[in-house]
């Protein structure tokens, strides 16, 4: 049976999830939440519509960076009896 992995602390016992690429991709998928909600508060207080598009493209990088750290998480999956060489490349 495999360990679930908690993507706020990154701990699992598989020695890839404590690799810089994982925790430097779960600090990119943070400061992309962070200034999503910098910048929708700053629409907030502004009601500027350039501030605004420039939220809403803020959507995409909050969403490519959990992209990237779900896909960091699928590659280090052991091999399991579907995939028997596992999911690394």
């Amino acid at each position: 049976m495999q360990e679930k992995l908690n993507f706020l602390t990154g701990k699992m016992s598989n020695p890839f999830y404590h690799n810089e690429s994982f925790k430097f991709q779960r600090i990119v998928a943070i400061v992309g939440v962070a200034l999503f909600v910098i910048k929708f508060i700053a629409w907030y207080i502004t009601d500027s519509v350039a501030i605004l598009t420039d939220t809403l493209e803020s959507i995409i990088n909050v969403v490519s960076g959990f992209v990237g750290l779900y896909s960091l998480y699928l590659s280090a999956l052991p091999k399991d009896h579907i995939i028997r060489m596992g999911m690394v490349k």
